[in-house]
């Protein structure tokens, strides 16, 4: 039994705890001031594949068992729709264009057709079209013949495989991975073999939003909850974090070369479209710099790698350190892990320049640590810039005090 805790629980652990909130907890109550962040979230609508005559034919059902009507009294279409939590089954709707009253009516059918689909979706129909899909993705005739040797061995003859999996729940998948490991005594490297048949076929459905969540994940984002915590070891502008790729550590030194970058296109239209990009060059020449790399960040470099391999993700030297979903993780993101963390631990919101302040406050602070060389690590020619903007006292009046019977003892 001793295999399956350090195993199982690491799959199956929250994001949120991948990393220690007290280790984030004393990293961010460092920091003095706050970050701002938002989000957004888009209404839902309906297939605009389905054609005309479909639409006619679900609008003409829909009036057949429900009354649907214009009323001079308020100027609005009225109709209903099925709903079990509403009395006699049904929830009204009113719109006061007959264009908006067909689009929710259509948008309620297209989600239940679609919702009929997602039940009836199991691991051994899915298996061919993730497989196909898999195949196109690696490209490796090896893996993919050891994929399927690993579904045949593992999958093909298992109850599992034919339950719909919109029915999995954690729990029941947790289990499941905890008798494979046992009777088969598996090791972690042949558990992750094992498992990535079913953990990537299921976030392939959450992509195509046949799912609304992947209950094995083994939650790809802990790389980005890493990184928060890897640069207060290293202070770097966030645009250079998230830019960073393995060629670029070496040994126990990070060379800085280039970052992520706002780019604006002007449309057709006169207006313009801003999008993220990684450009080769930094904010200035004196961000191109080598940064020694402490111990403790160089195991959590570690660990990030460790999180891409098990994620499926390569970690050769042209790829990305911190991935999500098989792309790089942008300065958004870290943001809103950065918001995520202080709400959590109640404190006010901060962001990834805070933690740089406060990394490059720690450099500055050592005595034994040349002006000079505490520039080159921040990445500023400019004393009066670095000082005005990264220093900062980090002491209480308590600690001051202490400080100053030290140094000023006659």
């Amino acid at each position: 039994m001793e295999i399956v805790r350090p195993i199982v629980q690491e799959c199956f652990i929250p994001a949120q705890y991948t990393s220690s909130p007290e280790i984030i907890k004393n990293c961010l109550q460092e920091v003095l001031s706050e970050g701002m962040m938002y989000a957004q979230v888009s209404a839902p609508a309906y297939n605009e594949d389905m054609t005309k005559k479909q639409r006619e034919n679900i609008i003409k059902m829909h009036i057949e068992q429900f009354t649907t009507k214009y009323y001079e009294s308020d100027r609005r279409w009225h109709s209903f729709l099925p709903d079990d939590t509403h009395p006699q089954g049904r929830k009204p709707i009113a719109k006061r264009k007959w264009e908006d009253l067909e689009s929710v009516i259509l948008a309620y059918y297209e989600e239940q057709e679609q919702s009929n689909k997602r039940k009836k979706i199991t691991l051994r129909t899915l298996y061919p079209e993730w497989f196909a899909y898999k195949w196109q993705d690696t490209n490796n005739f090896g893996y993919m013949n050891h994929i399927d040797g690993e579904w045949k061995r593992y999958y093909e003859n298992d109850p599992i495989v034919d339950r719909p999996v919109v029915e999995f729940t954690t729990l029941e998948l947790k289990n499941w991975a905890r008798n494979k490991i046992i009777t088969g005594k598996l090791n972690k490297k042949q558990y992750y073999n094992m498992a990535i048949i079913i953990r990537q076929s299921l976030e392939y459905l959450v992509e195509l939003g046949e799912l609304p969540c992947n209950h094995f994940a083994e939650h790809p984002n802990r790389t980005a909850a890493l990184a928060v915590l890897i640069n207060f070891s290293l202070g770097l502008r966030v645009g250079e974090l998230v830019a960073l790729k393995w060629r670029d550590l070496k040994d126990s030194y990070l060379h800085i070369r280039r970052m992520e970058q706002k780019q604006y296109e002007q449309l057709e239209n006169g207006k313009w479209k801003k999008h993220l990009e990684v450009v080769e060059h930094t904010k200035s020449d004196a961000g191109y710099r080598i940064l020694y790399v402490v111990s403790s960040a160089m195991e959590l470099f570690d660990k990030v790698k460790e999180a891409n391999l098990r994620n499926g993700y390569s970690c050769e030297a042209e790829d990305y350190i911190f991935m999500y979903r098989k792309h790089r993780i942008t300065a958004n993101s870290i943001d809103s892990h950065y918001e995520r963390y202080c709400k959590q631990i109640g404190i006010s919101k901060k962001g990834n320049l805070k933690a740089r302040k406060t990394a490059l406050t720690k450099v500055a602070d050592n005595p034994n640590i040349n002006l000079t060389d505490a520039m080159e690590f921040a990445g500023h020619r400019d004393v009066k810039t670095f000082i005005n903007h990264y220093c900062f006292s980090r002491y209480s009046d308590e600690q001051k005090r202490q400080e100053l019977e030290k140094t000023l003892k006659v």
